[in-house]
């Protein structure tokens, strides 16, 4: 008497008959999404260590960010943000990695089209002191200068100061031991990173 010939789907034929195979490869298949997810959600985001003092107390010296990297990936940098980036008077080897890169880390305060002026102790930005500013940076005046001074390879703006397109004026929000826009300029946009989390 002829045996009967059974279809056995390849792809579990190295198994025979054991009972769950298929419970098996959907798990599987289902770990494999999950740790796709984790990777490519890792990938957006970086940690670095913020090694400086111009930021305090919003970050502290030595303090360890979480960095957003695709944050600006399809909306522009929103006035507020904190960012990393960097600095505009240092050039970048091709092929550098971001752990190589001297990175800085400001907020913006002036977007394109913004016009930025100083009063004698507060930042104007289009004629009026923002009312718009953050809590954490309220009391924070301004001055048109840093105390740590503008060092002599750097140029400092001029003032009234309209900001281009792909421009952006950013500061520290500890502003006497900053170098900031005020030293040394505008930030282009191709310079900025990524966008720090919950700062």
């Amino acid at each position: 008497m002829q045996r009967q010939r059974r279809d056995v789907d390849p792809r579990v034929a190295f198994v025979g008959d054991i009972p769950h195979v298929a419970f098996y490869l959907q798990m599987q298949r289902f770990c494999l999404a999950v740790l796709a997810v984790v990777v490519l959600t890792g990938c957006d985001q970086k940690v670095i260590i913020h090694k400086f003092s111009a930021m305090e107390p919003t970050i502290r010296p030595d303090e360890r960010i979480q960095v957003q990297m695709n944050a600006y990936r399809s909306l522009p940098p929103q006035r507020w943000d904190v960012v990393v980036f960097t600095p505009p008077m240092r050039s970048v080897p091709a092929g550098t990695v971001f752990s190589d890169l001297g990175i800085w880390t400001f907020r913006i305060v002036g977007t394109p089209g913004d016009i930025i002026t100083f009063d004698d102790t507060q930042l104007l930005i289009n004629g009026s002191v923002p009312s718009d500013r953050p809590s954490e940076i309220r009391h924070i005046q301004y001055k048109k200068t840093t105390a740590a001074g503008v060092p002599e390879r750097w140029c400092s703006p001029t003032y009234p100061l309209t900001i281009p397109e792909g421009q952006y004026f950013v500061l520290g929000d500890n502003p006497d031991h900053a170098n900031d826009s005020r030293s040394w300029g505008l930030l282009p946009r191709e310079r900025i990173l990524g966008k720090v989390a919950k700062k």
